[in-house]
Order: C-alpha cells, then sequence, then structure tokens
C-alpha cells in the first residue's frame, strides 16, 4: 500500500510542476514589463523605453503564431505569444498616449498611411500601430497558407521567430546608447529579461520545444528522413536506438507513432500508431528493421474537408498496450507496417552497444475516396459526351424518319419572304 501511495504522490507532483511550468511560460513573459509599465505611468515620460522593442516581440511573436500552423508546437507556447501581443499593444498605447500628453508644441501628425519610411515605427497615433501589426499578420497569414506544405518555408519561418525574438535587447541597447542615458528605463525588467530567457531556455529543452525555440543536448535516439531519388520528396524515414545493455536482447517491441498527413486529392491529418513486434531465438546485439508505412482504408475519404477526428496526440501512460492496438484497430483509417523484416547479428558483450535499426519506407499507394461533381466531369467527360453523342445520333435518325415517312404533317417555312 506504502508503494501505490508513493507511487501516486510522485505522479500527482510531476503533473503539478508540469502545470506550474506551464503556466509560468504563458504569462512569465509578460511578467518583465509590468516594471516598465508602472516606470512610464509613475513619471509620465516614455523616453527611456524603445518602441523597437516592440516591434521586435510583435514581429516575433506573430511569426510564432504563423509557425504553429504549419509545425504545432506546445500550447502554452502559443498562448504566451497572444498574450505577448496584447501586452505589446498596451505598452505602446500607453508610450503614444504619454508622449502626446508631454507635447507641449503640438508636432505634425505622422501616419502610417504616410508611407514615409524616414518616420516608421515614430507615428504619433496609436492606430497606425495597430494597421501595422495587423497589415503585418494578414500579409503573413496569406503567404504561410500558400506555402504551409513547403517544409523549408516553414522552419524559416520559426527560425526568423526566434532570431528576431534574440535580437530583442538591440534596440533598447542603442537606444541607450543614442541617449547616452539609461533614466527611465527599468533595471527590474532587464533582470527579469536574464532570468525569463534561462528559464526559457530550460522549457524548451524539457518540454522537446520544436528545434527552432532551444538547442537540444544529445540523443540517444537518431532519426533521420532520407530522399532516394532526390526528387525533394522523403522516401524513408531511419532512425536508430543505440543503449548499454546487461543482459542480452531476446525479444523487441516498437511503437511508433506517427503524423500521418495526405495533401494530394483529399486532406487527412492525424496521430497514429504501428506496432511491431518480434521474438528473437539467440542473443543478439544488433537488430535491424525494414517495413513500408501504408494506410490502412475501411472507408472511402471523402472529396472536401480536411480528415482530422483522429488528430490529436494520444498520452501512452493513460493507456494500455492492448486499449492503445485497440483503439487504433476501431479507427475507419490507421496506418501499418507492411512487408517488415527483420535482421540480427549473433552474440552479446555488455561492453557494447545494443543497437535497434529501423528503416521504414514510404510507398506509394492507391487512395479510395469519392470524388466531387466537378472532378467526375473533370475526368470522365469523355464518357458523357459519348453518350451524349449516342442519344444525338439515334434522336436525329428518328427524327428524320418521322417526318420523311410523313408520320407527322409538317409545313416548311422558308426564312425569307417570296416577292
Amino acid at each position: 500500500m506504502g508503494d501505490i501511495f508513493e507511487g501516486y504522490e510522485e505522479l500527482s507532483i510531476t503533473k503539478l510542476a508540469s502545470y506550474v511550468a506551464s503556466g509560468a511560460m504563458i504569462f512569465g513573459g509578460v511578467v518583465p514589463y509590468i516594471p516598465q509599465y508602472r516606470e512610464i505611468k509613475r513619471k509620465e515620460d516614455s523616453e527611456g523605453f524603445s518602441l523597437y522593442v516592440c516591434l521586435a516581440l510583435l514581429i516575433a511573436n506573430t511569426l510564432r503564431i504563423l509557425f504553429w500552423f504549419g509545425k504545432h508546437f506546445e500550447t502554452p507556447l502559443l498562448l504566451q505569444s497572444i498574450l505577448m501581443n496584447i501586452t505589446m499593444l498596451v505598452m505602446i498605447k500607453l508610450c503614444i498616449s504619454v508622449k502626446n500628453k508631454n507635447q507641449i508644441i503640438k508636432a505634425k501628425e505622422r501616419v502610417f498611411t504616410d508611407l514615409d519610411i524616414k518616420f516608421f515605427w515614430q507615428w504619433t497615433d496609436f492606430q497606425s500601430y495597430l494597421d501595422f501589426i495587423l497589415l503585418f499578420g494578414a500579409v503573413g497569414a496569406v503567404i504561410t497558407y500558400l506555402f504551409v506544405d513547403v517544409l523549408i518555408f516553414v522552419e524559416m519561418v520559426g527560425l526568423l521567430a526566434v532570431l528576431t525574438e534574440a535580437m530583442l535587447g538591440v534596440p533598447q541597447l542603442l537606444h541607450n546608447f543614442r541617449n547616452q542615458s539609461t533614466d527611465g528605463m527599468s533595471i527590474t525588467m532587464v533582470a527579469m529579461w536574464t532570468m525569463g530567457d534561462t528559464f526559457k531556455t530550460c522549457y524548451f529543452i524539457a518540454r522537446e520545444a520544436p528545434v527552432q525555440f532551444g538547442i537540444c543536448g544529445a540523443l540517444q535516439v537518431m532519426v533521420k528522413e532520407f530522399d532516394y531519388n532526390n526528387d525533394g520528396l522523403n522516401d524513408a524515414l531511419k532512425f536508430e536506438l543505440c543503449f548499454f545493455a546487461k543482459i542480452p536482447i531476446n525479444s523487441v517491441r516498437l511503437l511508433l507513432f506517427f503524423n500521418y498527413e495526405l495533401r494530394e486529392r483529399n486532406k487527412l491529418a492525424m496521430e497514429t500508431m504501428a506496432a511491431l513486434q518480434y521474438t528473437i531465438p539467440t542473443n543478439v546485439q544488433r537488430i535491424s528493421i525494414v517495413g513500408d508505412l501504408r494506410l490502412d482504408q475501411k472507408i472511402l475519404l471523402h472529396n472536401q474537408g480536411i480528415h482530422d477526428i483522429y488528430n490529436y496526440s494520444t498520452d501512452i501512460n493513460d493507456f494500455t498496450l492492448f486499449e492503445l492496438l485497440t483503439e487504433n484497430a476501431r479507427r475507419k483509417f490507421a496506418i501499418q507496417i507492411a512487408n517488415d523484416k527483420l535482421t540480427w547479428e549473433r552474440g552479446f558483450s555488455v561492453e557494447k552497444e545494443t543497437v535497434v535499426q529501423t528503416e521504414i519506407f514510404y510507398s506509394e499507394e492507391m487512395i479510395h475516396y469519392r470524388p466531387g461533381l466537378w472532378e467526375e466531369l473533370k475526368w470522365a467527360w469523355i464518357q458523357y459526351f459519348a453518350i451524349f453523342f449516342l442519344f444525338a445520333s439515334v434522336g436525329k435518325y428518328i427524327i428524320k424518319i418521322i417526318f420523311v415517312k410523313g408520320y407527322v404533317r409538317s409545313y416548311v417555312i422558308p426564312p425569307w419572304k417570296e416577292k
């Protein structure tokens, strides 16, 4: 009984720590700007704070939101970006309000619609800043929608987002150097920047965020996709699991989770699982497995919309292996590893690494789906034309017989008048 309660307590503490870390990730990014906001509010002076800091964060977090549509990452990071954009707009509104209030002689108004590059991000009304960010987000959304299937474009968006955020301190540094003063800048904000960046780096590593968000350490599992025929599309997934074992390996059970997508003819997105299990009759040091990744369909796919009813993550800690296999088998469409083969090298030594090498090939296959009306007309027009030609010919022949034989009385009316 004591062991059971200890496991329950440990699990609860782990989950609690995870929730706290996620909450800190969402709200921690905006906390450093609270002291700066209060400093500006108290002194009624915004000259010590550079608005280009807001520009860098607005662009970085907007790009990060667009990156999420091409490569889903953790929800706390997405929520943090949304909240950060709202915070930066609040900071801009405060700074513009304070600047306009402190003007003794009213300066010439500068707005975004002037399209004057000399006064970029130096506008005198808050609406101009809001218009720019909305325009930037709209243009970015359109471009992302057009190129969301291009992997290198999606990765570049994520990289630009991180690089822009990494340059966050440069505008404030240049601003202070130009003024030869740090008056009006909150030291607490700078200290929180440092602590926040340290926490974010640890969070990215711990939660396995995309590589753009942090640099991971050494990996025990090496994964890589290959394009063997150089056509720009990946043909196989290859990974190696390396570890040291004290006893020989006599059986192998692999649960492979894939993000499977169809983008031609039909749109299908799902997280699915394939299971491989083998019993080896001898002691081995190296195991090699090859197979083909296939789509297992039980129903026809629809021609409209995206099939995403199975596009959700599965926590393997919440299910037994039987439940996972049963849930996957009940699906109307899933994946399976076909034509799988197993080879091994005899012998075993505790001083050598045990290696499990797997290569999964993405084989071409036939997708069964129900085409739409326009697609049927596009591909089957010759059939309909042939049927129309047959009926037109038969109809013309019947009409000719009816009128020539005199079954129907008819009159010929010439298209001109006789004089």
